[in-house]
């Protein structure tokens, strides 16, 4: 058995991480719910096509083609060199095909104020930066990025759904094999942690660190980034709907 001492960590944020957690991240499920996800998203704001859309956060850009298919004006971004790089290789043969942005939404310029209808950060994309400020940073620049009457939905982990300090464990099959799964969450500092300890690499573990947002908390922070209102709701359907504990918020600009 693997002594504890002997297991390298390969926390979120370095390169490796992204890339060998490419297909556990976006499991086949995942992948082939997008659609719906997307399109419970919009129809929350009645959006209908071809308005453009924002995706923050994209990864692999799932959410994006999926917008793109549905007749929507599609723009991916995502720090990730290497998601926004199979996001372009996957969406090659797609017609109309979205635009992918390889650039930190947090300090990143190069958005045209009030070029898109409204924008989704799907899969908690929020809070993993080690600045807490960024959060803010990042809500401002989508809302500058908004047209006057846009709005932004956001899939968020519900912290009133889990216990004070809780851990628990699963595990599920991914692409090359059996994961272990632990999470831990802390609701009292918000903090939510998941290692996953894929059997077929033994040696290695990975960590995801984030901050989490109570109702109040993302509220606070998107009025403070400029919105005028906003709405707390159900999961998304999709993946999402299925245990995950999660809660979606929509942000309105007047």
């Amino acid at each position: 058995m693997t002594k504890t001492e002997d297991i390298s960590v390969i926390d979120a944020g370095a390169d490796r991480f992204w890339i060998d957690m490419r297909d556990i991240i976006f499991a086949d499920d995942r992948l082939d719910n997008a659609r719906a996800e997307a399109r419970d998203a919009l129809d929350r704001i009645g959006l209908v096509a071809p308005a453009h859309v924002l995706d923050v956060g994209c990864g692999i850009g799932r959410h994006s083609r999926a917008l793109a298919q549905l007749g929507y004006v599609a723009t991916g971004i995502d720090q990730v060199s290497y998601y926004i790089d199979e996001a372009r290789r996957l969406a090659e043969g797609d017609r109309p095909r979205p635009t992918f942005i390889t650039a930190d939404i947090v300090r990143y310029d190069g958005l045209k104020p009030g070029s898109f209808d409204a924008a989704i950060c799907l899969y908690h994309s929020l809070g993993y930066d080690a600045a807490p400020e960024s959060d803010l940073a990042a809500l401002q620049r989508v809302r500058r990025a908004l047209k006057p009457g846009g709005a932004m939905i956001l899939d968020l982990i519900d912290p009133e759904a889990f216990s004070p300090d809780e851990c628990r464990e699963s595990q599920f099959e991914a692409a090359h094999g059996r994961v272990q799964r632990t999470i831990r969450v802390n609701t009292a500092r918000d903090k939510y942690e998941i290692v996953f300890a894929p059997e077929y690499s033994p040696n290695t573990h990975y960590r995801a660190r984030h901050r989490l947002f109570s109702a109040d908390r993302i509220k606070e922070l998107l009025l403070q980034a400029g919105f005028a209102r906003t709405q707390i709701g159900e999961a998304l359907s999709g993946s999402y709907a299925k245990g995950s504990r999660r809660m979606t918020v929509t942000a309105f600009i007047d």
